[in-house]
């Protein structure tokens, strides 16, 4: 599998996977949103970290997430921070059922 993203549209810019994100990203590309799981306590992770943020162990394993939540908030953005996004674009924060 390739893990170069393909550029969605113009205006859009690419995210940068790192080794850890990468695979969130990969799992992007196959139309699945992955989020790591802590392996000791439980506790769903998301952004990307090196360690649980519910207890701090390191033990995280990337897990695909149902996908459905609670919508809490969302925006749509007219005028962007960054010149290399295309307006308007909608932000949201969800809550996952996964936590």
């Amino acid at each position: 599998m390739s893990t170069t993203l393909k550029r969605p549209r113009a205006g859009i810019p690419l995210p940068r996977p790192t080794a850890l994100s990468k695979p969130h990203w990969s799992g992007m590309q196959e139309r699945k949103l992955r989020v790591q799981k802590c392996s000791d306590c439980g506790v769903h992770v998301f952004i990307p970290q090196p360690c649980c943020t519910g207890c701090m162990g390191p033990n995280l394993e990337w897990v695909e997430s149902s996908g459905r939540g609670t919508l809490y908030s969302y925006t749509v953005v007219h005028r962007p921070q960054q010149p290399t996004f295309e307006v308007p674009y909608a932000v949201a924060v969800v809550l996952l059922e996964e936590g």
